[in-house]
């Protein structure tokens, strides 16, 4: 049958870097720094470190901060404001620890005396304001539990390793489809678009899905992250034929503005499905739908008999970025 291609270990050699394997391997798998830094803390994520700002909302308020610890996240692909915002915050007062790739040219920020030497070897001795986080599409894990640990979160850190554990035992490859969620969501957006709607303190979760499913999925998607009562209250009522070929998401935990989008959308779309957020204070709540994306992303590649790595188009603007 169709429906049991993902159980199917023929299917699993598209996957060139084992990249279910490392997603299994993901929980309890940080080992890098735990010392909690000097509050207060700020937090602001460049290309692959964006995103990981975002979901540390909960646990650090502040972007930019004066005084205390500045976290700068250098996921790639700033044209350079990696750079101007360390200098920025240094100038502020705050100490700045910067995670990510390695700086890997000269630049001087000219006004009249003021310059900044960027030139960093990537094999230098390890540092106490330099984290090395390599690209990857699961870097957004590391990223956040090094966070959550340096600004003395250490037990949240431990709560989402433990989501993260569980959702593993539920999703992993050798969970059969009909056992296994993250298998079935994948098949039900298999040849249809998904509209991604989060749920209130979930808004994150509409980019979260989008890149799972763009990254590893090499599919697109519509995020509603603001206003979507509106949006889809409105937007089809003039191509009603356009919702066949959807199927929408409600990311989230349960609240009023998701019963009424449901609602909705039953008359809309071609089908309604809820993603209930694992049990959880916040940052290990949307963690955990962060992983379960992961996970629907890399079969959705699979069943499109694609490579869920890395796109040639991704990697040819990281590197001349």
């Amino acid at each position: 049958m169709l429906e049991m291609m993902l159980d199917s270990f023929e299917n699993y050699e598209t996957d060139s870097q084992h990249l279910a394997r490392q997603l299994e391997a993901l929980p309890h798998s940080y080992d890098g720094a735990t010392r909690a830094l000097p509050a207060p803390h700020g937090v602001i994520g460049f290309g692959e470190g964006a995103l990981a700002a975002e979901l540390m909302r909960s646990l650090i308020d502040d972007a930019t901060v004066s005084g205390g610890t500045q976290f700068v996240l250098a996921g790639g692909l700033d044209f350079g404001a990696v750079d101007a915002a360390s200098v920025i915050a240094e100038a502020a007062g705050a100490k700045v620890f910067r995670m990510g790739l390695p700086r890997s040219s000269v630049l001087s920020i000219s006004e009249d005396e003021l310059s900044y030497s960027l030139e960093e070897d990537p094999d230098d001795e390890p540092r106490d304001d330099f984290f090395p986080v390599p690209s990857h599409s699961f870097s957004t894990y590391t990223y956040s539990q090094a966070l959550a640990y340096l600004t003395n979160h250490g037990k949240e850190a431990q709560a989402a390793d433990a989501v993260l554990a569980k959702l593993r035992e539920q999703c992993k490859t050798e969970i059969p489809t009909d056992q296994n969620p993250a298998k079935q969501l994948a098949w039900s957006l298999w040849t249809r678009t998904p509209i991604l709607i989060p749920t209130s303190g979930f808004t994150v979760q509409a980019w979260v899905w989008q890149l799972a499913l763009s990254r590893l999925g090499k599919s697109l998607s519509i995020p509603l992250a603001h206003n979507a009562l509106e949006i889809i209250a409105s937007g089809f009522e003039a191509r009603h034929e356009s919702g066949d070929a959807l199927v929408a998401l409600l990311i989230g935990s349960e609240d009023q503005n998701l019963v009424v989008a449901k609602e909705i959308l039953e008359t809309r779309v071609d089908e309604v499905i809820e993603v209930p957020a694992p049990a959880g204070d916040a940052y290990t709540a949307n963690l955990g739908l962060w992983y379960m994306a992961s996970w629907v992303g890399l079969y959705l590649a699979l069943l499109y008999k694609q490579d869920p790595k890395d796109s040639a188009p991704l990697e040819t603007v990281r590197k001349a970025r």
